[in-house]
């Protein structure tokens, strides 16, 4: 197992310990989209030059009065162990943890053209009653699928787009 699940699955095991599993996958996701936005901020925590204590103010001054305290360890200890640039895969797998615990399934739909609301909620109620649970809708827009859908969800996808229909038949005349 990577380190940055390891951390993650510690970490989701303390919020659920403590009841904060949404609370702090929020924290993630807010830490995440800072390091996406200032990539310099990821390099200087990831900085061998910095020495750790410095780091750590650092992470204190930046976010003791905005994140949970868990959160905040949390983030020194990947700075400290070097690790703040695999802060995305530790959200990802602690998000996994968090939507296994939750009956959540995430479901990716690519279309060629955005979907439009009334589609989405007839798909959402057809998965629905197909995997049951919670479903989480994450679009994509791909124009290369022409028409159609893709869905993709657990591994498994399912490709009802126009592209994959002519590449069938282009395969059959061939």
């Amino acid at each position: 197992m990577k380190t940055a699940e390891v951390y993650a699955d510690a970490f989701y095991s303390l919020a659920k310990e403590s009841g904060k599993e949404k609370k702090l996958l929020l924290e993630l996701k807010y830490i995440l989209n800072i390091l996406e936005q200032c990539p310099q901020y990821e390099k200087i925590l990831d900085s061998p030059r910095i020495r750790r204590g410095v780091l750590t103010k650092i992470l204190d001054e930046d976010f003791k009065e905005l994140i949970d305290g868990y959160t905040l360890n949390l983030l020194k200890i990947l700075s400290n162990e070097r690790l703040i640039c695999r802060t995305d895969e530790c959200v990802k797998r602690y998000e996994q943890n968090y939507n296994a615990d939750h009956n959540i399934r995430v479901v990716r739909v690519t279309t060629a053209k955005p979907l439009d609301a009334g589609i989405e909620k007839r798909l959402i109620q057809k998965l629905t009653k197909k995997f049951g649970g919670e479903i989480v809708i994450k679009k994509l827009v791909n124009p290369d699928c022409i028409g159609g859908i893709i869905i993709q969800s657990d591994g498994i996808t399912t490709d009802a787009s126009i592209k994959s229909k002519l590449n069938d038949i282009r395969r059959a005349l061939a």
